[in-house]
Formats: structure tokens, sequence, C-alpha cells
């Protein structure tokens, strides 16, 4: 009866001392570099008794292995795949001279197009932008040979919501600007800090080339409007 009593106790402290281990050596582990996240199948950053119960519940078991390997590349693909989706696309609005009409028809204008936009008045053309686009620049080719004159160039909204019914200013550039060299063919002026950037179906846009003087030393040869949208 002793004899049995002593191998009860003996099976339970063996019991105790195994458990015991199985709880210190992934503590003593765990700070080390040897931990692997593959082992760790519950994904709480330990290895430890959890992780085995798991693997032995599963023991001799069969079925269809799985290439981690692939299966990381294939993750990564569409990682790459999402970002490159998400990440927003950029677009252009070319406007050429042709597309200005004198605010009023007056005898003191002269809408000259074949070298560019040129005249003693002011000239309007209207955009079609994509809605919801943000625009991120406004860039403006103009001739400028005068040292008197000066050409400015506005991009405005008109929003129907307003209670006032006001056009709103976006972005400018003139040939008054600092950045301008006189004389210059060709000159390409920008600004690319843009007011209420972003495309709202509740405004109409506009071109506006005001020319102070009328004279052909300065033209304006091209627009071009840069923006940015999510596919």
């Amino acid at each position: 009866m002793t004899n049995k009593k002593d191998l009860i106790i003996a099976i339970l402290a063996t019991f105790c001392l195994t458990a015991t281990l199985f709880m210190i050596i992934p503590s003593r582990s765990q700070g080390s570099n040897n931990y692997d996240p593959w082992c760790d199948l519950n994904h709480d950053g330990k290895i430890d008794i959890l992780d085995v119960v798991m693997v032995t519940s599963k023991y001799a078991t069969t079925g269809t292995r799985i290439n981690t390997t692939q299966l990381l590349l294939e993750l990564n693909a569409t990682v790459h795949d999402l970002e490159v989706r998400m990440s927003p696309q950029k677009g252009i609005v070319l406007i050429s001279p042709s597309a200005f009409a004198p605010w009023t028809n007056i005898q003191q204008y002269n809408k000259h197009t074949v070298s560019g936009l040129a005249g003693w008045a002011t000239f309007d053309a209207p955009l079609q932008l994509p809605i919801g686009a943000t625009l991120t620049n406004l860039s403006v080719c103009l001739t400028d040979l005068s040292d008197q004159a000066h050409i400015m160039v506005y991009l405005e909204r008109y929003n129907i919501t307003s209670p006032y019914h006001t056009y709103e200013l976006m972005a400018n550039v003139s040939t008054t600007d600092p950045q301008t060299i006189y004389p210059a063919d060709q000159v390409v002026l920008y600004n690319d800090t843009i007011n209420y950037a972003k495309i709202d179906e509740n405004c109409f846009y506009t071109l506006t080339a005001d020319f102070s003087q009328y004279i052909y030393l300065e033209t304006v040869n091209w627009v071009q409007i840069e923006y940015e949208y999510l596919p």
C-alpha cells in the first residue's frame, strides 16, 4: 500500500515539475533572439504551453501544406497593388489661346491666336474640370517683350450655392510678379498655391486673361492646369 502511495506521489511530483518547466522555459526565451513568429500560433507575442497544446491537438492530422514563401509573395503583391490603386493619379488640362473670348463686343480688343492671345481687353475661357479632383498647379506660358504693359491670368470659380453668387479667386499669375524675367520669349509662370482646390459640382470654373495695354509685345501662349484624383 505504501509503495502505491509513493508511486502516486512520485507521478504527481513529476507532472508538476514538467508543467513548471513548460511555464518557465518560454519566459526565459521570450527576451532572446530565438523568437520565431511562425511558432507563435495564437499570435500573443510569446511561445508557450498554449501553442504546444494547439499543435498536440492537431497531431497526426493531414491536409494540403501551405507554401509560406509563396503566401508572403502573394501578400506583398496584393499590398503593392492596393497602394498603387489608392495612390493619387495625375492629370492635366491644357487651354489654348483660341478658347478665350472677350467679355464684351467692343472695338478695342483684338483676339490674336496665331502665336498667342493678345489685345486690349479682358478675355474668358470656360473650363470643364473633373468633379472631385484636386488642383495642384496653374502654369501660364507668356511672351513678355514690354516694360510698360502687363498681363494677369487668374483662375476663378463661381459658386452657385453661395448666397452672394460671387466669383472666388483660386490662383493667378502675372508678368508683374518678381519671377518674371524681362524681356523674355516663352516665359512660364506658375502658382501651386490653389484656393478651393477640390473641384465642386456646385461651381463652374473660368480662366481670365487681362491685358493692360493694346499691344502685341505680350501674349498668352497656353495655360496648363494640373490636378490629382483617386481612381
